[in-house]
């Protein structure tokens, strides 16, 4: 009894009086969190998309400009797709979860809103080129 008693007051001890961050622990955090503002740096922002094409079982069934303002009725109306203000987004569908409607107003470019249910996809795409420099495409 008295061993174990000895050998919680060294670590005690020994915790108390270590530091809490040594020279190595501080710069692999430093490079953690550069890494993290580079990744935010080239991921956004992204650029405003102009197309909005819509996936049914993965053949595109539309593709419609977000310049313009309309009501799409998919499906034979169990999905009504909005396009307005530059924003397209799903309105009503008659998929048990709604996940497709609570995704939200998507503009750019590489955004998705998917209805796995009604096997839906709508991606917002831009016309500007992209051009990929270095590495594997």
């Amino acid at each position: 009894m008295k061993s174990r008693t000895n050998r919680s007051q060294n670590l005690t001890s020994f915790y108390r009086t270590s530091k809490p961050f040594g020279a190595l622990d501080v710069i692999i955090i430093a490079i953690l969190l550069v890494a993290i503002v580079l990744c935010c740096i080239f991921t956004y922002p992204k650029s405003q998309g102009s197309t909005a094409i819509i996936y049914h079982n993965g053949k595109e069934i539309g593709k419609y400009s977000l310049t313009a303002d309309s009501n799409i009725t998919l499906l034979d109306g169990n999905m009504l797709l909005t396009i307005e203000n530059g924003y397209c987004f799903v309105r009503e569908s008659n998929c048990k979860n709604q996940i497709c409607v609570h995704t939200g107003k998507i503009s750019k470019n590489g955004e998705r809103i998917v209805c796995t249910p009604n096997k839906i996809t709508i991606v917002i795409k831009s016309d500007e080129k992209v051009i990929i420099t270095g590495g594997a495409q």
